[in-house]
């Protein structure tokens, strides 16, 4: 066991509810920091835009008013600003943007832009309004088409499945020369289609609801059809380099820093096998680079597993089939030069100055830390960037590497680095040390999981812990595949929440079971079978929990993922579970996106068995633990539907089943208007249960 005790604070005011979920008082920020071509990008609240480069000193670029979102150009030629922004989805935004440079600030036409990339010489921007591309030049104040889609048809930005599983949203990249863009189109005119629902609620357009339209395959249903094309900026021309007739997947696209060579990789519909392609302009067909297959699935939405080298033509490709994930360095010829084993290693940042960068756990799987290796020595051994608390993350710009490290009860804290002498660092200002860190006690502990295989949790303690008292206990998970809850890592709104419930009188509790990212060696366990280990990790967790002399009654929360597995939670262990909270689950993946699915489940007409068996409520067992269900009526990524459709098992079969439901109009995966009723209700459903 593990034991942090922080410094009881001279801090008298307490948690509350609203401060945390209303007022959002409680917060730790970060630095608003952009990547550009010659180092960091920032913007303080005041509007301040500042630059970080080679020199590791902030230098003042402009003063004005606030950017909801910009990009830097190359060769100091200014930048694009979003004026505005209107959230679309989980990644994407859509609003007017304005050119940038010197003195001058120009309003771009349109009103709708959702991405945007500048040519190398800083004289050409491409735009992408979420149907088509365009091309702005400076010099002639033309916009000009390049492609003329309609429809349910787009080019130049992902579509709603893509920008989810996949992680991205530009689908585009500039050739170095400037001359060509790669850009890929989604046709879903054969894709499924999800009504949303959205109630006029307010105002004087009282009326019918309006339905919006979201294309969305769910498993074994159509995909988009996916193309990759190019445009020839000087000429116009219009050439397709490939077209997916399989419905699989082209996640990754980029060209070679090395000159006008584009890769791009195509992934089998089940994602279980990838090959890499080559294509040079005006030179014939793409070309096999390299192949990998797993009997598991891949993760392409790292959009690390691929990295340039950018001094030389070479690339890193981390290899992930296999029970210990490897770095394979290739040359641009195909060849494999060198297969490099790090310890822990969890994923890559990026390459700089003869170094590439990755992510590794720390001393237990708890921590993580930032390492590289030197490819310029013939065996390279990993070294380790210097840090004082337990968790690091990173993310390269130019030369430059920004560090942001954090403790379960320590704010995060950013630095700059030299990738060149990492002992070179700016450390950038603490927004966060007027937040104030109650006094709390947290214990991270290894109990016995299911199969006799330790499993890692923590426990939340109030500051005059008492073990001779019985409190109630909370218990919290996601439990989704890669994931990890159980971390020396500060959460956030999470953790304030969390020590607000032991102000109230409870204990926290947190488990990660089979499948997440602290047990690599068993990330396959759970293919084919989603929740069923990891509901059965949980559950040993539960026990466990009241085996303790000062544990009494036990409800579970979660959300999303997490939601789906406290529904399991409730028919897995019903004798040790008092109640459970779901929000937003998953209950049936046979009516969840077949990208996310199908990779981890397969097909359902190759695993009907495993549909069958994962669904919600199990057809062999009663409800009798209260549950609380939450969703979002409008929700496009885990559908309302998946609510209406347990509820209606449920009291089908028990027609005074201990259900609860409330149903949030126009409300999306995150519940953001009413997030404080959320943890409102949740509160008082705890206390009716577990006091």
């Amino acid at each position: 066991m593990k034991w942090i005790v922080p410094i009881a604070m001279a801090w008298g005011q307490t948690l509350s509810l609203p401060a945390i979920w209303k007022e959002y008082r409680f917060y730790a920020r970060t630095h608003d920091l952009v990547a550009g071509p010659d180092g960091w990008y920032g913007q303080s609240e005041e509007g301040v835009v500042y630059r970080i480069a080679a020199g590791l000193q902030a230098e003042t670029l402009r003063r004005g008013g606030e950017w909801s979102r910009y990009i830097p150009a190359p060769e100091g030629k200014g930048w694009l600003a979003w004026t505005s922004v209107r959230p679309l989805f989980r990644r994407s935004s859509q609003g007017p943007v304005a050119w940038v440079r010197g003195a001058e600030e120009r309003p771009l036409p349109g009103q709708n832009w959702k991405e945007a990339a500048f040519t190398p010489d800083g004289e050409t921007v491409v735009l992408a309004d979420g149907q088509n591309l365009y091309a702005y030049r400076w010099a002639t104040r033309r916009l000009d088409t390049l492609t003329r889609l309609t429809g349910l048809r787009q080019a130049g930005t992902t579509d709603w499945l893509y920008e989810e599983e996949f992680g991205f949203t530009r689908a585009f990249e500039v050739a170095p020369s400037g001359r060509y863009v790669a850009y890929l189109t989604f046709d879903n005119e054969r894709t499924p289609v999800y009504p949303l629902l959205f109630h006029k609620l307010a105002g004087p357009s009282l009326g019918y609801p309006e339905v919006k339209p979201l294309p969305y395959p769910r498993v074994d249903e159509p995909n988009p059809l996916v193309r990759l094309y190019l445009h020839d900026l000087e000429t116009g021309r219009q050439e397709e380099v490939w077209a997916d007739t399989t419905g699989g997947y082209l996640p990754w696209l980029s060209w070679s820093p090395m000159g006008d060579e584009l890769y791009f990789v195509h992934l089998t519909r089940t994602q279980n096998r990838f090959t890499l392609y080559r294509y040079e302009p005006e030179k014939g067909k793409p070309t096999a680079f390299l192949s990998d297959s797993t009997r598991g699935f891949f993760s392409w939405d790292d959009r690390n597993l691929l990295v340039w080298r950018t001094d030389q033509p070479e690339l890193f490709y981390l290899a992930s089939g296999s029970a210990e994930p490897e770095i394979w360095r290739y040359d641009y010829k195909g060849r494999r030069l060198a297969v490099y084993r790090v310890p822990g290693l969890r994923r890559l940042v990026g390459y700089a100055a003869g170094r590439l960068f990755f992510l590794a756990s720390g001393k237990t799987p708890l921590e993580q830390r930032v390492g590289y290796l030197d490819v310029n020595r013939r065996q390279p051994q990993p070294a380790w960037i210097g840090t004082t608390l337990p968790w690091a993350e990173s993310e390269i710009a130019a030369d430059l590497l920004y560090l942001r490290e954090s403790g379960f009860l320590t704010p995060p804290r950013e630095t700059i680095l030299s990738a060149r002498q990492p002992t070179q660092r700016l450390a950038l200002p603490d927004l966060n040390k007027t937040l104030p860190i109650p006094a709390v006690q947290v214990r991270f502990v290894q109990f016995p999981g299911a199969r006799q295989k330790k499993r890692w949790g923590y426990l939340l303690l109030p500051a005059d812990f008492d073990s001779t008292r019985s409190y109630p206990v909370v218990l919290t998970f996601y439990g989704g595949p890669g994931s990890q809850q159980v971390r020396e890592e500060f959460q956030n709104l999470a953790f304030f929440w969390q020590v607000y419930l032991t102000q109230r009188g409870y204990l926290v509790a947190c488990a990660d079971g089979t499948g997440t990212a602290l047990y690599p060696e068993e990330r396959f366990a759970i293919y084919r079978k989603l929740g069923l280990l990891e509901a059965e990790d949980l559950a040993a967790f539960v026990r466990w929990l009241r085996s303790r002399p000062y544990v009494g009654k036990v409800g579970a929360f979660g959300w999303s993922y997490g939601g789906y597995m406290a529904l399991r939670l409730a028919y897995e262990a019903p004798e040790g579970l008092a109640a459970a909270v779901a929000v937003a689950p998953v209950t049936d993946w046979r009516l969840y996106d077949s990208a996310y699915t199908e990779r981890f489940m397969g097909l359902a007409s190759d695993n009907a068995a495993g549909y069958q068996e994962t669904a919600l409520p199990p057809a062999d067992k009663t409800l009798r633990v209260p549950v609380l269900l939450i969703h979002g009526e409008a929700d496009d990524n885990v559908h309302v539907e998946h609510a209406y459709q347990f509820i209606e098992r449920v009291l089908r079969a028990q027609p005074e089943a201990p259900l609860e439901w409330r149903i949030f109009p126009n409300q999306n995966h995150g519940l953001g208007r009413y997030r404080y009723r959320v943890y409102w209700e949740m509160e008082r459903f705890f206390e009716r249960h577990l006091r």
